[in-house]
């Protein structure tokens, strides 16, 4: 993730995409290495837009898992309703939630952003470019990276709607599943000295919930 760049992690439903988002976002939170790759260690604000249920339990397991005992609640911070980030008073209204922070955040993941593009089109560029506009905003304000958790169209291997996404974005993580096994694969990267490994994740069992692991 390109530190104050606009990445996009996309992925089928129910493809573990939300668990990867937490894993990224948890371990830039407290410095932990993500995937074997050193983390460069700041706030982080992560915008659950599909509520809370179950979050606290994937906490909680990521925490049993990695052996971490308390997350500073300063470097880790849930919002947990959506913010509509086509509408320019709700990205100003965010914006201002995120200044009152006792830090700036380093990384803002967005999950998901069909619950953060209400009312708008995937399919309009027009529609897109607002919702990029919005999301511009919060870096350009706070510095952070910006992250969107999105959904893959019907044949599975590109991101849903709008070629508008992938035109804005920094970064293009492709998540996808086979027999089990997430494989994750930078799919765009700008600036890129040489291209990033395909990683091969699984999810395993952890307490009352599951961590992203290794393959």
């Amino acid at each position: 993730l390109p530190a104050g760049g606009l990445a996009v992690l996309f992925g089928p439903s129910g493809g573990g995409k939300s668990f990867v988002a937490l894993d990224m976002g948890m371990s830039v939170a407290t410095g932990t290495p993500w995937a074997g790759f050193a983390t460069k260690s700041g706030p982080v604000v992560y915008v659950s837009a599909e509520g809370s249920a179950g979050l606290q339990q994937r906490v909680n397991a990521w925490m049993l898992a990695r052996g971490v005992e308390t997350v500073d609640k300063d470097k880790l911070r849930f919002c947990l309703e959506p913010i509509q980030l086509m509408d320019q008073m709700a990205t100003k209204g965010f914006i201002q939630e995120l200044e009152t922070l006792p830090s700036p955040p380093s990384l803002v993941i967005i999950d998901t952003m069909a619950r953060c593009l209400v009312g708008g089109d995937e399919n309009s560029a027009r529609d897109v470019g607002l919702f990029v506009r919005g999301a511009d905003q919060v870096r350009t304000s706070t510095g952070a990276a910006v992250m969107i958790v999105h959904h893959t169209g019907k044949k599975g291997t590109s991101e849903r709607g709008s070629s508008a996404l992938r035109a804005a974005a920094d970064a293009m993580l492709s998540l996808q599943v086979e027999n089990g096994v997430i494989r994750l694969k930078v799919d765009k990267l700008k600036d890129a000295p040489a291209t990033a490994p395909v990683l091969h994740l699984r999810l395993e069992p952890e307490g009352n919930s599951c961590v992203v692991t290794l393959v």
